[in-house]
């Protein structure tokens, strides 16, 4: 019976097996006792593509992959127009929408809310806006530099002449990263309550400084600490 589901997750599903929170339930304690994960190494960590959403097996993270506000077309797949939303942090420039505390995430609020209220058809998740280590992996700069685990103002070109999006194309697809508007994520400042931290897909770089009344895009995403048993309502026919 192991074997059987684990076959059908790599084969059907495609989706990580066990790092997937979709297959934990697909077999009994008593059948994966023993079993190493290690086996399971070398069909892990290659994102797979859902439509309108990407998930990343290494962090169990489900990202949508257009801006929110934008259409994706599965045809062209691409994000047609304009992100339609710009959204600031809080109304107030405060902590009032991440807890009362400095450094928190957002627990209210126009962001939270507008990524809570993201529904893509097929799937059923608890969207958020998410963390600044979690948007931040999703730099990628083509000269090579990583600035994934930098949190400075630290941008692509320190390694030398780069391309923008600094993210990866092949799964964010063309016109889905916006220029000129960084991206909010979840994180508040620290020190400064009236400030939250920004990435800008333009550079890669992190920005401290932005107030949170001041209006951003959004690239949601499901999972995470946030995770709550998703049910994924399509068949594996559908797939």
């Amino acid at each position: 019976m192991f074997i059987r589901n684990l076959l059908f997750c790599f084969i059907v599903l495609n989706f990580g097996c066990f790092l997937n929170p979709y297959f934990r339930g697909a077999v009994t304690p008593e059948e994966s006792e023993g079993f190493s994960s290690e086996l399971l190494l070398p069909f892990i960590g290659n994102p797979v593509i859902r439509g309108e959403t990407v998930f990343f097996p290494q962090t169990g993270l489900t990202w949508m992959r257009c801006t929110l506000g934008q259409t994706f077309d599965l045809q062209s797949n691409s994000c047609g127009d304009t992100a339609s939303g710009l959204f600031p942090y809080c109304f107030s420039p405060d902590n009032s929408c991440n807890g009362g505390v400095a450094g928190r995430t957002l627990t209210s609020g126009p962001a939270f809310d507008a990524c809570t209220a993201y529904s893509p058809p097929g799937f059923s998740f608890i969207w958020r806006v998410p963390t600044h280590s979690e948007l931040k992996s999703l730099v990628f700069c083509s000269n090579g530099i990583d600035l994934t685990n930098v949190s400075s103002s630290e941008t692509c070109a320190a390694g030398g002449a780069y391309t923008p999006p600094t993210i990866l194309t092949n799964l964010f697809p063309p016109g889905s990263t916006l220029f000129g508007i960084p991206y909010w994520t979840s994180t508040s400042a620290l020190v400064d309550g009236s400030v939250a931290l920004e990435i800008n897909f333009e550079t890669g770089a992190t920005l401290s400084s932005a107030s949170k009344t001041a209006s951003g895009l959004l690239r949601c995403v499901a999972g995470g600490d946030s995770f709550s048993s998703p049910s994924f309502s399509q068949s594996a026919d559908s797939l």
